[in-house]
């Protein structure tokens, strides 16, 4: 009867449905905001493991949801660029190619951003900050009018 009532207290606790974080960690709020939002999955009594560096790859794909989900709010939709997909290293199986190559062809991130030619797949503090002023300039020019430049 204990084991049942302790497993009732830790559902009742996890955020998001991931059974490593409690309702007091400092960063529940923003967990379950973005996996409410889908851009990240549920987590269906597994472990978040916030302490995990996160890959390129995972990187990625959250950044395609998130462009994709905000898409529909944008002035000026970009214009696909040509590139060579062959150089992309994202995997088949998790999306990741095909976010990259996404975020590449319309300009989110430039074809030399760290995300796509990282020495490792762990992204360091200075990849992410890199990424994430590519990816933020990108956004601003989808907000602005022809008008306004």
């Amino acid at each position: 009867m204990l084991t049942y009532c302790l497993a009732a207290v830790s559902i009742a606790i996890q955020v998001a449905g991931y059974s490593d974080i409690p309702r007091d960690h400092w960063a529940a709020g923003s967990v379950e905001r973005l996996t409410n939002m889908g851009l990240f999955p549920p987590g269906k009594g597994k472990p978040f493991q916030g302490e995990k560096p996160v890959t390129r790859y995972e990187f990625a794909v959250v950044m395609d949801k998130f462009v994709t989900d905000i898409r529909r709010s944008f002035l000026r939709q970009p214009i696909k660029k040509k590139i060579n997909t062959q150089k992309i290293r994202g995997r088949k199986e998790d999306g990741s190619q095909t976010a990259m190559i996404r975020l590449a062809e319309e300009g989110f991130l430039p074809y030399y951003s760290p995300i796509f030619h990282g020495p490792k797949d762990a992204i360091t503090p200075d990849m992410l900050s890199i990424a994430l002023s590519q990816i933020a300039k990108r956004i601003a020019w989808c907000f602005q009018s022809e008008k306004s430049k």
